[in-house]
């Protein structure tokens, strides 16, 4: 009796799940088809036709790119890695660690990590440049912060 309730709970569960991926599905065509239109796929993006094309063109050469460099790279590193080094070398002890570490730690995460890094970076950039006006007298002088910078 047991596995059958568990068997109608599993049933029940993927219903749910069939139908509101269905309800989703459903939902965007109903909103999205109407506002389909040849001029959203046109070659020239501009103020009265705002086109997709340019941007669905501009990120399959950026996958491509992408994809030449980091195919070749990897290939390599990983003949190497697995024919030519050492069992106890610490290239493959570095390498084996970050694998392991980035199979572990979902993507979104680095993502995060890396925006805060990058935004602090650019904001201590920013500091290193123009200075910290607010804390000092020659702020008033100057007339605002370090978005008025001119150095």
């Amino acid at each position: 009796p047991l596995s059958v309730c568990l068997l109608g709970c599993v049933w029940l569960a993927a219903a749910v799940t069939f139908l509101s991926l269905a309800f989703l599905l459903f939902y965007i065509l109903w909103q999205g088809l109407p506002n389909l239109s040849p001029k959203l796929f046109e070659l020239e993006y501009s103020t009265e036709n705002v086109s997709m094309f340019p941007a669905m063109l501009d990120t399959l050469i950026m996958v491509v790119l992408a994809l030449l460099m980091a195919t070749p790279l990897g290939i390599f590193a990983a003949i190497y890695l697995v024919e030519y080094a050492k069992r106890g070398n610490k290239i493959v002890n570095v390498v084996r660690v970050t694998a392991d570490t980035l199979s572990g730690i979902p993507s979104i995460v680095y993502g995060l990590f890396g925006m805060l890094f990058a935004y602090g970076l650019f904001t201590f950039c920013r500091l290193l440049y123009c200075g910290d006006y607010d804390s000092s007298p020659h702020h008033a002088y100057h007339g605002g912060g370090a978005e008025g910078c001119t150095r």
